[in-house]
């Protein structure tokens, strides 16, 4: 979920029970996007290679080394929709 997203909803949230004037409101918006986590890039490039694009299933890979050409075919296929998903070739060194 978008970090910002979240903010706005918790503060409709808190808009929804009481009343708050301009000065709490403005405080409550301050602490809540001083208190957000930075995204982690990382975790969305993990789940892009990992999981398919179609269904968020987890992929699953096969490898062929040929040591003729000095490299490796990598192949990721979602059991769940059977649909190939990545196909790689990579230089073994």
């Amino acid at each position: 979920m978008d970090p910002l997203k979240k903010v706005m909803e918790d503060l409709d949230a808190i808009a929804a029970e009481e009343p708050i004037n301009n000065k709490e409101l403005e405080a409550a918006v301050h602490a809540m996007i001083h208190n957000l986590k930075p995204e982690d890039h990382r975790q969305y490039m993990i789940e892009y290679f990992n999981n398919c694009s179609l269904c968020g299933s987890d992929l699953e890979f096969t490898h062929v080394t040929h040591f003729t050409y000095l490299e490796v075919a990598e192949e990721g296929h979602c059991p769940s929709c059977s649909v190939r998903m990545k196909k790689e070739n990579h230089r073994l060194q």
